[in-house]
């Protein structure tokens, strides 16, 4: 499964990337922010590539920079903070604890980004829940969002009840931690 996210990573990358330059003072860090997303060696989103923290970091700024672009679809904006989210993430399984608050507030960006995700308010949520401590933003989010969510296909409907069970296993220890 994740190797076919891969291929649809790059394929996305390559599709909007592959455009001529919308910006010539970001042409530069479009250039290595998807050479880094989509190189199997680099890329976070690839368990086998092995983290290099002086080459993420520069392909971070790179990608930042990229985020920068006024004129950025919001597609490919969706790629970049995704990508980053799982560079973040490997940095934390890594034990850099720093990166787990810019994990969560790459998780956060991509939720306001696009709200009819169920994707990414589930990983978000869980990430919110699981990982920061945080299960009263996770729920609160939830169901602030659940009435946003696009269904229009069978992957974004399965998307759609994974959040309604985490919503309601949130919900679950709420009530309960309000009984005692």
């Amino acid at each position: 499964a994740l190797e076919g996210l891969m291929k649809v990573f790059t394929f996305i990358f390559l599709i909007f990337f592959g455009q001529p330059v919308r910006s010539a003072q970001n042409a530069e860090a479009e250039h290595h922010c998807q050479s880094f997303l989509t190189n199997e060696a680099t890329a976070p989103i690839y368990d086998k590539a092995i983290r290099d923290l002086e080459v993420d970091k520069t392909a971070e700024k790179w990608c930042r920079l990229v985020l920068e672009d006024y004129g950025l679809p919001l597609n490919i904006k969706g790629v970049v903070l995704e990508g980053l989210v799982h560079l973040m993430m490997a940095h934390t399984s890594l034990g850099l604890e720093d990166r787990k608050e810019d994990a969560y507030d790459l998780h956060q960006q991509l939720v306001m980004n696009f709200p009819d995700s169920a994707r990414f308010l589930y990983r978000a949520a869980s990430y919110a829940s699981d990982v920061m401590g945080k299960p009263q933003e996770a729920l609160v989010a939830l169901k602030a969002r659940m009435t946003d969510l696009r269904e229009e296909t069978d992957t974004e409907k399965q998307e759609v009840k994974l959040c309604q069970g985490l919503l309601e296993h949130l919900q679950t220890i709420e009530d309960s931690n309000e009984e005692l």
